[in-house]
């Protein structure tokens, strides 16, 4: 049977390459959100579903995939390493569709390694940013993780400040909401994943994927809605920097959010 998830983890990464990383993680969330409302109709959960949530479509197969294809179809083909919201069908190029299936291998190898370690933080969002960083140590080597000058940090004033607390605090009210009437930690996440399809006619939409999930994680933990708030806000200004410390003109893409979850949720689960 491993085996088997080994092979759909493989292909799982050439549909990533096909389909772009942004579209992947749409289609995730739509999974994610069918999933829970079955049993709520009256339905059984078909295996074939249970399967496309948990190894085909996850993000640390498919869309790691996408991430890394793409970085290296930017070396050879009009595309930036940073775009992963483009589908690499335009390349008909066979090496970058096996560097999706490798990748998508390998994630979900680390994501099976690290479930059998239990650590304490979410795996999948680990596994995300560990080939993101090796995406960019192998493929872009130029490139490096350099920190901003504060000269970058000027438009960093008290009203954009003020602005991102009020914009956490709404969110993290929002999946609060759903945590509770649903009981599922996952539902807001799987509603952001949805709603970065807006990304695609309206790039400025911001992505709350992060927000929602340690906003998730810390009700499940605490059912406190302060704490709850708080990390939501502290979420939101940790993926802010690393989104600027680790994507900044650095070539390859390495997902902010997933890093922010990944930190996030290390924290909540050491300390609450």
């Amino acid at each position: 049977m491993e085996l088997i998830y080994m092979i759909l983890a493989f292909l799982s990464g050439i549909l990533g390459t096909f389909l772009g990383g942004v579209r992947s993680f749409v289609i995730y969330g739509i999974i994610g959100l069918i999933y829970f409302l079955l049993p709520i109709v009256g339905f059984q959960v078909p295996i074939v579903l249970e399967i496309s949530l948990n190894i085909i479509f996850i993000p640390c197969i498919i869309f790691n995939a996408a991430v890394l294809a793409t970085a290296y179809a930017s070396k050879k083909y009009d595309i930036e390493a940073i775009e992963v919201n483009r589908s690499l069908y335009f390349t008909k190029d066979r090496v970058v569709f096996l560097c999706g299936g490798i990748a998508g291998t390998c994630g979900y190898l680390l994501l099976k390694f690290f479930d059998s370690l239990t650590l304490p933080c979410d795996h999948c969002s680990l596994v995300i940013v560990i080939i993101g960083v090796m995406g960019r140590l192998c493929i872009f080597r130029e490139k490096g993780f350099e920190l901003p000058s504060l000269l970058d940090l000027q438009d960093f004033k008290l009203s954009f400040a003020i602005y991102q607390i009020f914009f956490a605090v709404l969110i993290s009210f929002v999946s609060i909401f759903f945590v509770q009437l649903t009981n599922t930690i996952t539902i807001g996440f799987y509603i952001s994943a949805i709603s970065i399809f807006i990304t695609f006619y309206n790039p400025q939409f911001p992505i709350i994927h992060h927000i929602c999930l340690v906003v998730g994680y810390t009700m499940m933990l605490t059912n406190n809605i302060m704490l709850a708030i708080f990390l939501g806000i502290l979420s939101q200004f940790f993926y802010i920097g690393c989104h600027h410390i680790l994507n900044a003109d650095k070539g390859t893409y390495i997902d902010a959010p997933a890093l922010t979850i990944g930190v996030m949720t290390f924290i909540i689960f050491m300390i609450l």
